[in-house]
């Protein structure tokens, strides 16, 4: 492979092992092998293994949005309807991808994490927000959306849901290790609930215009009391 590609293959060497294999069983030597480069390959792209799953998150994101990008080509739809279609996509993503879900979690929510967190976080900001603040303003545009300013409304609402997205990990993190609390899981998805009726006050839509979680669904990307599916592949 010509170097001017080495990093993108290396990305995705370690995509498809960490969906195989998890995050915390695969070894730099294993993405090296795969790609059948030198070490020095490596560090010279990547501090750390968890600097390239910085890198991996940002690299699936991209080629989802895209996707999505590509759905809307060929559908007229509304403000609305794009609302609907993205969350529909991203859900889609996450009950194909379990294995790389609860590696994300597991790794990125880890105390010692902290820093990596932030900078994941501000990295999706930066790729959504224009995307959302789009939507927003065909939804101002159509009527359907009551909003002043749209880009910083759409990062609002993306900063808010990192603060639930925090709140809502530690409690999967616990529900993955004690799968018989129910209550528990009604909390997150009382936590849910609480994200989108904020989200729908913000952009000034009717209570219950945007779709919930569900039980099962949750279930499905921590992966209780069934097998994770294979992951999609990201081409």
């Amino acid at each position: 492979m010509e170097s001017g590609n080495n990093k993108l293959g290396l990305i995705s060497a370690a995509w498809d092992l960490f969906t195989q294999k998890g995050y915390e069983n695969t070894t730099v030597k294993d993405i090296l092998d795969r790609m059948k480069l030198a070490k020095g390959t490596f560090y010279h792209y990547f501090a750390s293994k968890e600097s390239i799953l910085n890198d991996v998150t940002e690299y699936v994101l991209t080629k989802q949005l895209s996707a999505y990008q590509e759905k809307l080509r060929d559908e007229d739809v509304g403000a609305m309807g794009r609302l609907y279609l993205l969350f529909d996509h991203l859900k889609t993503w996450k009950l194909n991808n379990t294995i790389f879900m609860r590696t994300l979690l597991r790794t990125v929510y880890s105390e010692k994490n902290l820093k990596l967190r932030h900078h994941l976080f501000d990295k999706m900001v930066t790729i959504l927000s224009p995307l959302l603040a789009d939507i927003f303003e065909q939804g101002v545009r159509e009527g359907v959306f009551r909003i002043e300013h749209p880009l910083e409304t759409a990062q609002l609402v993306l900063h808010m849901g990192f603060t639930v997205g925090s709140m809502v990990a530690r409690e999967i993190l616990a529900f993955m290790d004690n799968p018989g609390d129910s209550p528990q899981a009604e909390r997150i998805l009382r936590l849910s609930d609480c994200y989108f009726d904020s989200m729908e006050k913000i952009i000034g839509v009717d209570s219950g215009a945007l779709d919930r979680a569900s039980l099962a669904d949750l279930f499905t990307i921590i992966g209780v009391g069934q097998q994770s599916q294979a992951p999609a592949p990201v081409t």
